[in-house]
């Protein structure tokens, strides 16, 4: 029983001093890294939406390719995508007197709504201001980290519209998706 039971012991003892050969084993360790980018989404108007002077009874359209476009500029961390929202008035006032005004896509001027990721208007891409918008910041350090947006419109005066100013607030929003 002794000698079986000794047989067992070096049996089980050679299992644990194998040869490197019989039992390999390797590891390797890493570090798990992260950097805080503090960098607030922040956005600037550039130029208002400017109608100039429109004749009673004769609608309006401002293009968004234009000059008269309104234009946001929209500074965040580098590559991060942003998710743009309008709101946008359905009418423009001065004093107690208001003018129908849309952003629907027009037949001839196209989609009301343009962007691009560089202060290029022409080559901007146009969609719907309706609708979300999402976008990828320009992976640029400051002051490059940018996104423009342009829009566009189209306001109704009717036959006999009071003469004057009308005015009305196209309000952007950006905000950091996460993605």
């Amino acid at each position: 029983m002794r000698r079986a039971l000794a047989g067992a012991c070096l049996v089980a003892l050679g299992l644990v001093v194998a040869p490197a050969g019989v039992r390999a084993q390797a590891t390797a360790s890493l570090l798990a890294t992260t950097r805080i980018d503090n960098t607030a989404v922040t956005v600037g108007q550039l130029n208002n939406l400017d109608f100039g002077v429109v004749v009673p009874g004769t609608p309006s359209t401002v293009a968004p390719k234009t000059a008269a476009a309104g234009k946001f500029v929209v500074h965040g961390s580098k590559n991060a995508e942003v998710r743009i929202t309008f709101a946008l008035p359905a009418v423009l006032q001065t004093g107690a007197f208001t003018m129908p005004i849309s952003f629907a896509d027009d037949p001839v001027a196209g989609q009301m709504g343009c962007h691009r990721n560089q202060d290029q208007q022409k080559n901007c891409v146009g969609f719907s201001p309706s609708a979300a918008l999402l976008i990828r910041i320009r992976n640029n350090p400051p002051p490059q980290n940018t996104y423009y947006v342009w829009i566009g419109g189209k306001v109704s005066p009717a036959l006999g519209q009071a003469p004057g100013l009308y005015t009305g607030t196209v309000t952007l929003t950006a905000v950091y998706t996460g993605n």
